[in-house]
């Protein structure tokens, strides 16, 4: 990987978010309907949880969801949600001339890439966009989504950004940072480079020891404790789970139950202070606290 002095990536930092909100707005607004050069024939790449998701999210509007297409050769000839999955070569030959091709698939950090995907779908002679793009056309429906949200609304936050960013002492995490930021403001997912081998949580920066307690704010369903346990040998002090959502407590709850006492479950947020807030849970990982919707949970300060 090529370095940079700080100030030469602070200063691309600088250029990404020198977009004003309001700019970022009108992006927003436009982003997706330009790429889909008036098509609003839907193929959605991508027949998992994110690709159901889109379907039901853009019934009832000016676009039409008229097939699933995906690389899995085991679900190819079967339905989701109505409609026919197809292999990306079929789909490709009965709509690529007309329907726009919105790729569905989660994980950016995951293989393979998002950028691979838009390329194999246009190397197969379809327009492609990325989803964040729609997510941006009907915030309503589709956000917060995990870490997605608006442009606009984290350019509000742009002083908190950079001072995030200066935080940081080494090239490969202000490169990382750096990529996340043009990611999340412009979905450009080229920059992403391929995912860190290892575990995601664990990479070895730290050596647990049989004397350690690991609290996990936004348990979900306890894969990151689970890691835990398997990491350090099952030789810990604790765990402590925190989950708001009430649509994973259950099952959380079980799971923490049968680790035995050395675990314990919170059912709130976890903040910079005590006290309560709205959260807005969807029962898979991407709840998040919104003043405008969702239950009212505790919030507890840690520390």
């Amino acid at each position: 990987m090529i370095t940079f002095p700080m100030n030469s990536l602070r200063q691309q930092l600088d250029r990404v978010l020198s977009e004003t909100p309001a700019g970022a707005r009108l992006r927003e607004q436009r982003a997706f309907d330009e790429l889909s050069d008036g098509r609003r024939n839907v193929v959605i790449f991508g027949a998992g949880r994110l690709g159901r998701r889109i379907r039901a999210g853009i019934k009832g509007t000016d676009l039409t969801a008229i097939a699933f297409a995906d690389n899995n050769p085991q679900i190819w000839g079967t339905d989701s949600d109505g409609l026919s999955v197809l292999s990306p070569q079929n789909a490709a030959k009965q709509y690529g001339k007309d329907a726009l091709f919105v790729v569905a698939v989660w994980h950016p950090s995951q293989k393979p890439l998002m950028a691979a995907l838009l390329a194999q779908l246009r190397g197969l002679g379809c327009r492609a966009v990325a989803f964040p793009l729609l997510f941006w056309r009907q915030p309503a429906t589709f956000l917060p989504y995990f870490f997605w949200e608006l442009p606009s609304r984290l350019l509000d936050e742009k002083a908190n950004i950079a001072q995030a960013f200066d935080l940081l002492e080494e090239d490969a995490s202000r490169h990382a940072f750096l990529a996340q930021i043009r990611l999340r403001l412009r979905a450009d997912f080229e920059g992403l480079g391929s995912p860190a081998p290892g575990a995601q949580y664990f990479p070895g920066l730290f050596s647990p020891s049989a004397d350690e307690c690991f609290v996990d704010c936004g348990a979900y369903t306890g894969d990151s404790i689970q890691e835990f346990i398997s990491q350090t040998g099952n030789a810990y002090r604790k765990v402590i789970a925190f989950e708001a959502d009430p649509a994973v407590l259950l099952g959380l709850e079980n799971f923490v139950e049968a680790i035995g006492p050395r675990a314990a479950l919170h059912k709130a947020a976890a903040g910079n202070r005590n006290g309560w807030v709205r959260f807005s849970g969807d029962g898979i990982g991407g709840g998040s606290v919104s003043q405008a919707s969702g239950v009212e949970v505790p919030c507890v300060r840690l520390g």
